[in-house]
């Protein structure tokens, strides 16, 4: 005869396998996205603290710095890359009709 006990580990054990393939899943369409935050995240730590150090009270408004910053920095550089990705792979448009 069976233990209880050791169905129910069993199934638990089952259970957890099952949620952290699915999370994985769900995750993993992210994992590019993440990626690239963490390395911003690194790369402008100084900056942040550059920053909070200036507006110790406020790290909020030191966090939304650094992001507008980010952007600043970011952004225009990137603008001939996306005009070529732009004619190479233009965006299709669909109507729905219903």
């Amino acid at each position: 005869m069976m233990n209880g006990r050791r169905i129910e580990n069993g199934g638990l054990v089952l259970f957890v396998f099952l949620i952290t393939l699915l999370l994985g899943a769900v995750v993993s369409t992210f994992a590019v996205a993440l990626l690239w935050s963490v390395l911003a995240a690194i790369l402008f730590q100084p900056l942040y603290q550059r920053i909070h150090a200036r507006f110790p009270e406020r790290s909020n408004t030191a966090a939304l710095l650094t992001k507008t910053g980010i952007r600043w920095r970011i952004w225009p550089p990137s603008a001939p890359c996306r005009r070529i990705l732009a004619r190479c792979h233009p965006v299709q448009r669909s109507t729905i009709s219903l």
